[in-house]
């Protein structure tokens, strides 16, 4: 299948995980309120920032040595239940200990249910740590059918699971312990279906002993710059949750994660595009019309993020109190802001690819180093006075920094010619069409 279809399909199996993501957002947010809402989302922010954190980024280099022929699936497995085990006992043993030195701290903001809140991150670390390897496994090995699958089965198991739960919320009303179970369920569900799937396309067992430390030297020279970067990038789309954590209460916070998330639901298209031709760039075969195919995709992927960021902005006045309820109209003003700087931290993804197949990833880190100084400097200017409006704003100066400084690289260092960046043409259309008769 050539990638032209194999984006298309991908993009096609993100629309049910799209609308499902929406409708599990409403019924979520609802059961939670505002204050709920601010305190499972810290929760879900630091189960991400844990597993990148001591992910070292070897699931990111997996995938590219996979596809560049360098290593295999259970090689890579047997790294990754070592990894996993390591981890896991690592992040138990830290929770815990925090828990005992300081009751009350930031990264477990609710003390009432902190034996439930333990669990579900632990859990939910080491299960997303499992399909996170997994799901660069089958990108590397190009199986694609298997990561449509995963998004399809996701999308109806969260409907389903979230549809029940707030049915039963309607009866007798329900709080963020019944939220923390059933997202729990969900990604236990996933991580069968993920095992389901390597059995049947591998079926081999992950190879361990020697071959483990083999794989360590090989990834980790590859990968650490671009963890540090994937690491500092986080911190510049996330660092903000806390800051305004700090100086504002948590019902603001909660305003503030509905307007971030709707925003990084455009990352459902630029994901998949930046993740499909990570592959496809990286094989030698596919270097000679490397430059052609990249810029056609990083204009697509602009001009569908463009087209859905206005929409989102005209409708979002009258749609986010209709959803969510008329609690959440503050939201509206971050969401607006947030939809310009997400335009460009959408584009960044896929800028960010051509490094990583050029091995230049070292750019990728130059780039969020500018936008995490960008994003720590204006935070602490704008957020204490003017909260989570300031913080929209100091997120969109981080994030056009990140993009200018990678098309500066892309132009000046790497020596690339610059034209249309943003506008998917006719042309572009043409040479995707002709590339799958290819």
């Amino acid at each position: 299948m050539g990638i032209s279809k194999n984006i298309f399909y991908n993009l096609i199996s993100q629309v049910p995980q799209l609308l499902s993501g929406i409708l599990v957002s409403i019924l979520s947010t609802r059961i939670l309120g505002p204050e709920g809402k601010g305190i499972f989302g810290i929760i879900t922010y630091d189960i991400m920032f844990f597993g990148l954190l001591m992910g070292l980024g070897v699931n990111m280099a997996a995938s590219f040595f996979i596809a560049s022929k360098q290593t295999d699936a259970p090689k890579i497995l047997g790294l990754g239940l070592y990894h996993l085990i390591l981890n896991t006992t690592a992040l138990a043993l830290f929770l815990f200990g925090l828990h005992l030195a300081w009751p009350q701290n930031s990264i477990v903001p609710s003390n009432d249910s902190f034996s439930l809140v333990f669990i579900y991150v632990i859990v939910a670390f080491a299960l997303n740590y499992f399909m996170s390897t997994m799901s660069s496994v089958f990108y590397g090995s190009k199986k694609f059918k298997y990561l449509n699958r995963s998004l399809i089965i996701k999308a109806v198991v969260n409907l389903s699971v979230f549809g029940c739960l707030y049915w039963i919320h309607l009866q007798s009303p329900l709080g963020i312990d019944a939220v923390i179970l059933a997202s729990l369920l969900v990604i236990i569900i996933q991580s069968i279906y993920w095992l389901v799937a390597y059995i049947i396309e591998f079926g081999a067992w992950p190879v361990l002993g020697k071959s483990v430390r083999e794989q360590i030297t090989l990834l980790l020279s590859f990968s650490i710059i671009g963890y540090f970067s994937n690491l500092l990038n986080f911190l510049n789309y996330r660092l903000d949750i806390y800051i305004v954590e700090s100086y504002t209460t948590l019902d603001q916070v909660g305003f503030y994660i509905l307007a971030v998330n709707l925003t990084q639901m455009l990352w459902l298209v630029s994901d998949p595009i930046a993740g499909i031709i990570k592959p496809y760039l990286a094989d030698p075969k596919f270097k000679p019309v490397r430059i052609r195919f990249f810029e056609a995709y990083q204009r697509l992927n602009a001009t569908i993020i463009m087209v859905l960021s206005i929409i989102g902005w005209l409708l979002a006045e009258w749609l986010i109190p209709l959803l969510y309820g008329e609690a959440f109209r503050t939201a509206v003003i971050p969401f607006r802001i947030l939809l310009i700087g997400n335009f460009f931290a959408c584009s960044s993804k896929v800028y960010g690819v051509y490094n990583f197949v050029s091995n230049k990833i070292k750019y990728n880190l130059q780039a969020t180093a500018v936008g995490l100084i960008m994003t720590i400097s204006f935070d602490f200017l704008w957020i204490p006075s003017y909260g989570i409006t300031g913080a929209a704003w100091a997120s969109n100066v981080a994030y056009f920094a990140i993009f200018v400084y990678l098309v500066a690289v892309y132009k000046i260092k790497l020596g690339l010619k610059l034209s249309n960046l943003f506008i998917f043409t006719p042309s572009d259309f043409k040479f995707l069409k002709n590339e799958q008769r290819s």
